[in-house]
C-alpha cells in the first residue's frame, strides 16, 4: 500500500490510487468502460443465470432431481472471475458443468465399462440428450444424486481446488484440468477423455443445434421477447419474463455529465463481451444514456466474434476476448484518445490484465481503473487489483469524479 495514495471519499469509502500514476491520470481526458458490472448491474442477471443454467442442466438434462439450494454460490462464481480468464459467462457456466460432470465420472470409477460403451456414437440432439439421461441414471443408481453432487463440492476435488488450479487462460486451462483428472481417476486417454465430457457437457457448435448450455442461458436471460429479437428464433426451454429485466443502471446520469462537461472528457467508449443488441436497450431505458457513449467505435461480442471469424478464415484460431486486449485497442484507435492517453474502467482481474497488456503490446499509455462494486468479497478483489499493480481502485464508477477533483492535491502531496 505504500505505492498508493489513500483516498477518503464524500461516501466515507476509500479509494487507492497509484502514486507513480497521478501525472498521467492529470492528463486523462478518454475513458472507456466495460459494461457489466460498472455501467450495469448484472448481479441478478447473468450472475443468476450461471446459477440457474447450471443447476438446470445437471438436475433436469442430465436428471439428478431437484435440490433446494443453488449448486454454485455468488461467492464462487467471483473465484472464477477472479481467476482472469473468465470475462465470458457463457464460457464460466460450461466450466461450472465440466467440474460437476468431471466429479460424477470420478465417482464413477468402478463403471468405466459402461460409461465407455454409453459414450459410442453421435447422434442428434434428441439421441445426445437421451445419452445424459442415461448418464443420470447410471449416476443414481449408485445413490448420487443432485443433493450429493451439491455437497461433494467440499470433498477430495473440491469445487475450489479446481478453480485455483485454472490459469489465466480460463476454459482452455479448465477443459485441461478435467481431462487431466479423468486421466488420473478413471485411467482413460486424453482423447478418451476429452470424448466422454464433450459428449457430457454439450457446449459444442452453436444455439441453433448442440449447444444447449448456451441456449438456456440465452432464454432465461433474455426471456421470450428479447431472445427472438436477438436471435430470430423462437425460445425452447424458457418462455418467461427474462433475467435481463432485474438489470439496473449502476453509473449515474450526473457524473457523466460532471465528466464531460466540467472536466472535459470527451464521449466515452465501451470495450465489453456483452452483446450490442443486449446493451443499447438497457441504456435508453435509463434516461437515453447512449448520448454519453460514441457506441459506433465501441467494441461489443459481436464485433469480437466477426474478429475471430476472419481470422479463423485466415487460419489463425485467436480468442480476441479479454484479458487480451484486442477491443480495448480497437476502441482506442477508434476513438484517437488525446494525447494517445486512455483509461480502461472494469470490475474484473481480467478487465485490470487487459488494460496492462494493451500498455505492453500499443502505443498507448493505458490507466487501469478497477471498481468493486460487482464483488462479492471486496477485500479480495482489493488485494487482486493490486497484486496486478492497477493505477486506480474505485468502490464504484460514481467516484470516477471525486477522484478527479482531488488529483491536483494528490500531485502536490506527491512532490
Amino acid at each position: 500500500m505504500k505505492n498508493y495514495f489513500e483516498l477518503k471519499l464524500p461516501t466515507g469509502e476509500k479509494a487507492y490510487v497509484k502514486k507513480s500514476s497521478v501525472g498521467l491520470l492529470k492528463q486523462l481526458k478518454s475513458l472507456i468502460f466495460d459494461c457489466d458490472g460498472v455501467l450495469i448491474d448484472v448481479s441478478d442477471s447473468f450472475r443468476t443465470a450461471i446459477t440457474k443454467t447450471a443447476k438446470w442442466y445437471l438436475t433436469e438434462i442430465i436428471g439428478l432431481g431437484e435440490i433446494s439450494e443453488d449448486i454454485i454460490t455468488p461467492e464462487e462464481i467471483s473465484l472464477f472471475k477472479n481467476s482472469g480468464g473468465f470475462n465470458n459467462d457463457w464460457h464460466l457456466t460450461y466450466a461450472v458443468i465440466l467440474y460437476f460432470v468431471t466429479l460424477l465420472l470420478i465417482h464413477l470409477n468402478n463403471h468405466r465399462k459402461e460409461l465407455l460403451a454409453l459414450m459410442k456414437g453421435n447422434g442428434n440432439l434428441k439421441s445426445k440428450t437421451r445419452r445424459l439421461r442415461e448418464f443420470g441414471a447410471l449416476c443414481k443408481s449408485i445413490d448420487f444424486d443432485s443433493t450429493r453432487l451439491a455437497s461433494s463440492r467440499f470433498g477430495d476435488w473440491s469445487l475450489k481446488e479446481y478453480i485455483n488450479s485454472i490459469d489465466v487462460r480460463g476454459l482452455p486451462s479448465s477443459e485441461e484440468i478435467a481431462k487431466n483428472k479423468l486421466v488420473q481417476s478413471l485411467g482413460l486417454t486424453i482423447d478418451q477423455a476429452s470424448s466422454i465430457l464433450e459428449k457430457l457437457c454439450l457446449y459444442q457448435g452453436t444455439i441453433f443445434d448442440f449447444n444447449i448450455i448456451k441456449r438456456y442461458f440465452e432464454e432465461i436471460y433474455s426471456g421470450s421477447e428479447v431472445f427472438k429479437n436477438v436471435y430470430g428464433v423462437d425460445p425452447i426451454f424458457y418462455k418467461q419474463s427474462g433475467l435481463i429485466e432485474n438489470e439496473r443502471l449502476i453509473i449515474k446520469k450526473e457524473i457523466l455529465d460532471t465528466l464531460i462537461l466540467d472536466l472535459g472528457f470527451s464521449r466515452f467508449g465501451i470495450a465489453s463481451s456483452r452483446q450490442r443488441s443486449q446493451t443499447l436497450p438497457i441504456l435508453q431505458r435509463y434516461g437515453n444514456l447512449e448520448k454519453y457513449f460514441n457506441l459506433s467505435s465501441s467494441i461489443f461480442l459481436e464485433d469480437i466474434l466477426l474478429a475471430e471469424n476472419n481470422l479463423r478464415n485466415k487460419g489463425e484460431n485467436r480468442n480476441l476476448e479479454k484479458p487480451e486486449p484486442y477491443s480495448l485497442l480497437t476502441v482506442a484507435d477508434n476513438i484517437n484518445p488525446p494525447g494517445q492517453i486512455f483509461g480502461y474502467v472494469g470490475d474484473t482481474v481480467s478487465d485490470i490484465i487487459a488494460a496492462k497488456r494493451a500498455q505492453e503490446q500499443s502505443k498507448y499509455s493505458v490507466l487501469s481503473i478497477g471498481v468493486l462494486c460487482s464483488a462479492s468479497d471486496t477485500e479480495m478483489l482489493i488485494k487482486k487489483f493490486l497484486s496486478l499493480d492497477a493505477d486506480v481502485i474505485l468502490p464504484t464508477p460514481n467516484d470516477l469524479s471525486p477522484l478527479f477533483n482531488n488529483l491536483e492535491m494528490m500531485k502536490n502531496e506527491n512532490r
